[in-house]
């Protein structure tokens, strides 16, 4: 699959899934986080991880590229790198930003948060499932 334009981010890292995977769980654990749980889907091969803080869950969806799209095994491959590598980084800049008193933790893990049902507080804004639950119209965002 080749691209027009800027570089990606992380576009052409060596780093394994595994050693991305590693630093996030260290990430996770500097906020004193527990109970991390890694779910690969079977059929999409999409990842979700999460943990508990302070007695409230979150997760992290990570979308994985689908293998039809590239013309070489290790095209996807690198893509699969690549989008560790952002996931990685974006779990480090969440930490760094509360580390340094930017923002609360919990307001930036808020996304992330998983509610009563399973989804996160994302996944309904998404949907429309969290406009439906305090009966706002469609495309009303408050």
């Amino acid at each position: 699959m080749s691209r027009d334009g800027p570089r990606r981010f992380a576009e052409g890292t060596a780093v394994s899934p595994d050693k991305s995977l590693a630093e996030i769980r260290k990430n996770m654990s500097r906020w004193k986080a527990e109970g991390f749980m890694y779910h690969e889907d079977p059929d999409t091969g999409h990842i979700k991880i999460g943990f508990r803080l302070e007695a409230s869950w979150y997760r992290f969806n990570l979308p994985m590229p689908k293998r039809g799209s590239f013309n070489f095994e290790t095209q996807y491959e690198a893509e699969v790198r690549r989008r560790w590598r952002v996931l990685a980084a974006y779990t480090k800049a969440l930490l760094f930003g509360t580390e340094e008193g930017l923002i609360p933790i919990k307001e930036a893990l808020m996304p992330y948060a998983v509610l009563q049902g399973g989804m996160t507080l994302a996944e309904m804004l998404k949907d429309g499932s969290f406009n439906r639950m305090l009966a706002l119209p469609a495309g009303a965002t408050s």
